[in-house]
């Protein structure tokens, strides 16, 4: 097949698949077919033959996609019996997260038929999206262990927190604080979250629920500078 034909084909191939239908696409891949994810990273990974692109590959897009499945090209460049595609994907998941991966795929069709395909997209995307669990903080409690203090925060809204401080220079003790607050997500999991004391203190988090770690820094109305690093833990997580 020439340059134009072939980008006719994958171009065929890419109106249906922004459709949703994916059958000409499935029906286009030879036999032999290698699908490989590029990088050397855990998303590198090379499915060969159709019946392994079709019973792995396929079968999890199906899964943790909400169907159906879509993907829209912006460019098709052919050379050969390559044609490289720029597209990106417009997909959710079943929980109803956003999806939309950016491709660029590097076909090699010989006879009507795509016999290789290089994946490259972002591997930074899939694994927040697929392997992030996301941590439900309003109206949740967290005990926070800076080793010699120890306290439980209790978010009561985006803009509300009251801090059970349990015990100090590591003896018990017990003072509460509600403080208004301004959270701020970095990314997901991980928050800033600012707030002064009615003593004046000003208190700097980082909060990375993923790794459960938080860093503290303190600023008395001395001028003063504190920081510490402790861990942060769900209340029902901690106490399993």
């Amino acid at each position: 097949m020439s340059d134009l034909k072939n980008k006719k084909l994958l171009q065929d191939i890419f109106a249906e698949l922004s459709k949703g239908n994916d059958s000409l696409f499935i029906e286009t891949m030879a036999d032999e077919m290698k699908w490989i994810w590029m990088g050397s990273g855990q998303w590198s990974k090379t499915f060969n033959g159709k019946s392994e692109v079709l019973g792995e590959l396929w079968t999890a897009i199906r899964q943790t996609l909400k169907p159906p499945y879509k993907v829209f090209a912006n460019n098709f460049i052919a050379e050969g019996n390559y044609v490289t595609v720029e597209a990106v994907g417009q997909n959710s998941t079943p929980d109803g997260k956003i999806y939309q991966n950016k491709y660029c795929w590097i076909c090699k069709i010989i006879d009507g038929k795509i016999y290789e395909l290089r994946e490259y997209m972002d591997t930074d995307l899939v694994t927040k999206t697929f392997t992030e669990k996301y941590v439900k903080i309003i109206g949740e409690k967290f005990r926070v262990d800076f080793g010699m203090a120890k306290a439980i925060l209790y978010f009561q809204s985006e803009t509300s927190m009251q801090f059970t401080i349990t015990e100090k220079d590591g003896k018990p003790y017990e003072e509460v604080e509600t403080v208004e607050i301004e959270l701020t997500e970095i990314r997901p999991n991980l928050y800033i979250t600012t707030w002064k004391e009615r003593n004046q203190n000003t208190v700097t988090q980082i909060q990375d629920f993923n790794k459960g770690i938080v860093y503290s820094n303190w600023t008395l109305p001395s001028g003063e500078f504190i920081n510490e690093k402790g861990s942060i833990l769900s209340i029902d997580k901690d106490t399993e």
